[in-house]
This record gives structure tokens, sequence and C-alpha cells, in this order.
């Protein structure tokens, strides 16, 4: 049995599963990981290779502003339609724990 915290990102996500520390068979369902420099580009492919009809954005307004406006960018330019929903920050604060000051 493996220790879960000893694990690569390759063994963490490999589909078989692995057998933990705690006893149990672990195993992830995740069926793309891409990591590294520029990986975002390779967002329409990853929507395409997938069959996404009309992929939704889920981001609260920092990383829609990090990220989101590239992703979006990258979606219109290769004609994927998309829905955006941006998490209103008094949600955000309720959801996460946090508390408005």
């Amino acid at each position: 049995m493996t220790e879960f915290s000893n694990l690569s990102i390759e063994q963490l996500l490999d589909p078989k599963g692995f057998d933990c520390s705690c006893g149990k068979h672990h195993s992830c369902e995740l069926k793309i990981f891409k990591s590294g420099s520029g990986v975002i580009n390779t967002v329409p492919e990853v929507v395409k290779k997938l069959g996404s009809k009309k992929p939704m954005l889920v981001c609260d307004a920092n990383t829609h502003k990090a990220a989101g406006e590239k992703v979006e960018a990258l979606l219109k330019e290769a004609g994927i339609d998309y829905q955006l929903y941006i998490i209103p920050r008094e949600r955000w604060s309720r959801t996460s724990g946090r508390s408005e000051a």
C-alpha cells in the first residue's frame, strides 16, 4: 500500500487507481490532465476531444481576469460556443467560508 502524499501526479491520475495506506483502493475519473507552460492554449483541442458541444466556464472574477478572458478568446477563435458563469463575490464568500470585511 502506498502513502497518498508520496504518489506522483501520474500515479494519482492513473485510471487503474492505487491501493492506499488507508486500506482503500482509489481511482480518478479525470479524462485529461495537462500541466506546463502555455497549456491554456490547448483548451479548444481538449474541449473538442471530450466532445463537448457547449462547455461552461465557471470562475470567480479574479480567475476570469487571470485566465478566463484568455480561455474565452481561444474558444471564440476556435468557433466553440460556451457559457460563462462568474461566481458573485458575495456567494463565493458564503460558500468558501470567508467573511467579507
